[in-house]
């Protein structure tokens, strides 16, 4: 009966026959580390101690080192593990570009509302210059107005009389209006 021995390494194939140094049936395939190299294989992980990592006993450099004069000599060494990517975190973006995504989402947004703010601009521009319209053509008649008093179409006194004119003119109108109420 052999005996076999179980290194508790994880570098290392579990199971190795002691008389003949050969791994078992089950591992094949796969070689198997030395004593040597799994010791230095977990030199050179840090390790969790008390709720903290103490780093490595060997850095990563004096790792690559070690590994090719190891090669060389004809020791296995087994090969370096890839890291899954799919586990790293994905890129959020630089803050720029989220605001360009923001801002297209904004202009794209926009674009679609732009029939309607050009509707209530050009109504609002038609109602404007229509006011404005009607204060020129209330000016020019004060004006003409002024002219028949006597006065320069731009002399401040005759726009005074005529407000004061106005002005009584509304009292009369207000009063007109009273006695229609009061009569009836």
């Amino acid at each position: 009966m052999s005996k076999t021995h179980i290194l508790s390494s994880s570098f290392l194939c579990i199971g190795i026959s002691t008389e003949s140094k050969r791994p078992l049936e089950q591992n094949k395939e796969q070689p198997c580390v030395s004593d040597e190299v799994a010791g230095l294989l977990e030199m050179s992980k840090p390790i969790f101690v008390n709720g903290r990592y103490v780093r490595a006993k060997l850095s990563a450099r004096r790792l690559a080192k070690m590994r090719k004069q190891y090669i060389a000599d004809g020791y296995y060494w087994p090969e370096k593990p890839l890291r899954d990517r799919s586990l790293d975190m994905t890129s959020k973006g630089s803050k720029k570009e989220k605001a360009r995504e923001e801002r297209q989402k904004l202009i794209e947004e926009n674009m679609r509302k732009m029939p309607q703010m050009i509707a209530e601009y050009r109504a609002k521009m038609k109602d404007l210059r229509a006011k404005k319209r009607d204060l020129k053509e209330k000016q020019n008649e004060k004006q003409l107005e002024a002219q028949r008093l006597g006065y320069h179409p731009k002399d401040p006194r005759g726009l005074q009389k005529l407000l004061q004119a106005e002005a009584l003119e509304a009292k009369k109108k207000k009063r007109m209006q009273k006695k229609a109420l009061g009569s009836s």
